[in-house]
């Protein structure tokens, strides 16, 4: 189970209620004793638009997608479990970061290494995705890095890709389409959720319409986009509808190993 933070978020920030000090990220604390044959794996990456004091990591979402791809491979194979199935959890920018490193799998050679990540991916959660853009979120990056731009460094390629007229975002989305129809046979399992709550000043970061994608299930989350990802309680609604896709997930890839252990590896 594979957890990727969105932007000006942490591997482990994003997942965490709270900020004090022993305060830990859900996935740590809530999955593995309901889940104890699961792996936890969390993909962190620096994607901030400003940065206060360092320089800003000019990374593009291709280039996240690359490092992702290319770190997973890397972890499962120095585990032997290049063919263990894996489930993503992915926020915001997070999601079209695993978009590209999906597509970029698909469009490796079958005999290639890289292959075997989209071979292995069985399910996605999507929370807060913007699909089809978040001009909110653009808007508000780019009046933050034009006014500070003289004296911080701004990373511009986040900022345009998120716009809704975005030719990156479009062609990126067509591809995971495209790469989503190449898999029929092992379909991919996909839930979108999306936040119901405004941030105040801003409004909806990703609108309900922007986090959907069509023909898929979708969730809503009684949070605003940045709280979303955070749960202090097991019995949290939001957590509930969460874990619930995820337990889904290792129950039918459970059965499907019942039925042929050769093919099927744990979760």
């Amino acid at each position: 189970l594979v957890f990727v933070h969105g932007i000006t978020g942490t591997r482990e920030g994003t997942w965490t209620y709270g900020n004090k000090k022993g305060d830990a990220p859900w996935p740590k604390t809530f999955i593995p004793p309901l889940l104890p044959n699961v792996r936890i794996l969390g993909f962190g990456y620096a994607a901030d638009v400003i940065h206060w004091w360092d320089m800003v990591n000019k990374g593009r979402v291709h280039d996240y997608g690359k490092s992702l791809l290319n770190g997973l491979y890397a972890k499962r194979s120095l585990d032997d479990s290049t063919d263990r199935p894996i489930a993503f959890v992915v926020h915001s920018l997070g999601g079209l970061v695993l978009q590209s490193c999906l597509t970029l799998s698909n469009e490796a050679s079958a005999s290639s290494h890289l292959y075997s990540i989209v071979e292995s991916t069985i399910a996605i959660a999507f929370l807060g995705t913007p699909h089809a853009g978040a001009d909110s979120l653009a808007n508000w990056a780019s009046k933050s890095a034009k006014f500070l731009s003289v004296v911080h460094n701004v990373n511009v390629e986040i900022v345009v890709v998120l716009k809704t007229d975005s030719e990156v975002l479009a062609i990126l989305h067509e591809s995971f389409t495209k790469m989503l129809k190449t898999r029929e046979p092992k379909r991919i399992d996909i839930t979108c959720f999306y936040e119901q709550k405004e941030v105040p000043l801003v409004g909806y970061v990703v609108s309900p319409a922007s986090a959907k994608l069509s023909g898929w299930n979708s969730i809503p989350l009684d949070k605003n986009h940045s709280d979303m990802t955070k749960f202090k309680y097991e019995n949290d609604p939001d957590f509930v509808s969460v874990f619930s896709e995820i337990r889904r997930w290792v129950k039918v890839t459970e059965a499907k190993k019942r039925m042929n252990p050769v093919e099927c590896q744990n979760i």
